[in-house]
């Protein structure tokens, strides 16, 4: 402000607009300031040159500049929370996990760098959370204010309920908590996103007696406020529903289980649909999210993931397009799909399925998040500069499964053999016969800390590389058994 009076003969008003464009990076108000100010510079008698090129400092540090105290309190907060970070990582992630509960994005990015430093994330518990991320010996425990449409109100209500005395189970829940307060729907979310695992039920089986648990519990409130009981206790209220529920021991197909949980959550906590394709993703994706923002603008990349999000556009021509978010075991990035490409792969993109994609990186430009920036009064030290965000300009989109089948060459199963029996050996050479293909197969016989024999199969029981083939074998052996080379 200033520069404008003493150079150009601003007023205090005047001058005060000209820092307002700056703290708002307002390139075209400040290219409109230009003229005006280097001809009040000329009226006081000043070196046009020189006034021109202190104006253009000016433009530049409204870019993005930091007066010295401005900058000194970014250093130091930087210098807090990097020794916070460096000598109670727990603490200082379950507070950033804490603060930033409300955007799905950073949660997930949280989450992720979370697990690479080697802290385990707790799921949500009925018993164990609380509303914020907490310390949990040296890991740590989930919030359930993090769970969609919890509010604080019904949170307020669990705790107040479950004081000294953890809860049992759901209908103990469902008696003991304030059902005024605490609805069906909270209560669905909360067995969708597993906080009632640890009280040995199933999420299915919870969610089938469900209305019943809510129906007897607002009962039994009610005889409570009129201060009743029944004769026979609670059992003479509960009304089992013929075949409403499952056997205790079902539980939610894998897929169920975690798509419901990422609709109580946002995303995935206690597993992920691509983990079990982390082997092929390694084979065939050159990057992933998390690191596509360090790759050059334009560089030719292949990404893998699911479709988390698809808004299909026409554009003026017609034709129809689209922006995906695709999500992989790091987090989001959001794909562009122009016309020619989405009619080939709009099928693709709509199903459920793992896809590889491959197209140009767009870097897109820095911006700023920390309010009005320099002379704004209005800035925020958790700010900077920061990336808008790299997208990927997609140029083709196929099926990881067909892409996998297309490209393997062999197949491995690695099986243990303490446990191992003759029953189990027939039924893989049922299941191999079953999936023919041109793939070559690989037994790994394996006794733990001694050795491992490795079996070639012969050529009359070459392999297909598919999903159905993987499934069987691992429902017989369990999870990590066969892969793909």
């Amino acid at each position: 402000m200033q520069i404008a009076q003493v150079l150009a003969g601003y007023t205090l008003g005047r001058a005060d607009l000209l820092r307002r464009a700056m703290g708002k990076k307002s390139s075209e108000v400040m290219a409109k300031e230009k003229a005006p100010f280097l001809a009040g510079a000329k009226a006081k008698g000043f070196d046009l040159k020189k006034a021109e090129a202190i104006f253009d400092l000016m433009a530049k540090f409204a870019e993005y500049g930091f007066n010295k105290s401005h900058s000194a309190a970014y250093a130091l907060i930087a210098y807090q929370t990097a020794y916070l970070k460096a000598h109670y990582p727990v603490e200082f992630m379950a507070a950033l996990l804490t603060e930033d509960m409300e955007n799905t994005d950073k949660v997930i990015k949280n989450i992720n760098e979370i697990r690479n430093m080697g802290i385990a994330i707790l799921p949500p518990d009925i018993n164990a959370s609380r509303r914020d991320f907490a310390v949990h010996e040296k890991d740590i425990r989930f919030g359930l204010g993090a769970v969609k449409g919890v509010g604080d109100a019904a949170l307020e209500a669990i705790v107040e309920a479950r004081g000294d005395e953890p809860f049992d189970s759901l209908q103990d829940f469902c008696e003991r908590v304030d059902l005024r307060r605490v609805n069906r729907r909270v209560i669905e979310a909360l067995i969708k996103c597993g906080a009632f695992d640890s009280v040995g039920g199933k999420r299915a089986h919870d969610m089938a007696i469900l209305d019943e648990a809510v129906d007897t519990g607002q009962k039994l409130q009610r005889e409570r406020e009129l201060g009743q009981e029944s004769l026979f206790g609670t059992e003479q209220i509960v009304v089992p529903r013929a075949g409403s529920r499952p056997p205790e021991g079902d539980e939610w197909p894998e897929n169920v289980l975690l798509a419901n949980e990422k609709e109580a959550l946002g995303f995935y906590i206690t597993g992920h649909p691509l983990a079990r394709h982390s082997a092929a993703i390694k084979r065939f994706a050159t990057c992933d999210t998390s690191s596509l923002a360090e790759r050059a603008d334009k560089e030719e990349v292949s990404l893998c993931g699911i479709v988390a999000g698809l808004k299909e556009l026409t554009t003026k021509k017609g034709d129809r397009m689209a922006f995906v978010t695709l999500e992989d075991l790091s987090g989001f990035v959001e794909l562009v799909i122009f016309p020619e490409v989405y009619m080939a792969a709009s099928e693709l993109l709509k199903s459920e399925e793992p896809l590889l994609v491959r197209g140009a990186v767009d870097a897109g430009e820095e911006v700023q998040d920390d309010g009005e920036g320099p002379g704004g009064g209005n800035g925020n030290a958790r700010g900077g500069a920061a990336n808008r965000g790299s997208k990927l300009l997609v140029t083709e989109v196929l099926s990881l499964k067909e892409v996998r089948e297309r490209l393997t060459r062999r197949i491995h199963f690695r099986v243990t053999t303490p446990g191992l029996d003759d029953r189990q050996l027939r039924a893989l050479r049922e299941i191999v016969g079953r999936y023919r293909g041109e793939c070559e197969g690989l037994i790994h016989l394996i006794i733990p800390n001694r050795s491992e024999t490795v079996v070639k199969l012969p050529d009359s029981l070459r392999i297909q590389a598919c999903d159905e083939l993987m499934d069987d074998v691992e429902k017989l052996f369990g999870y990590n058994v066969v892969t793909f080379e």
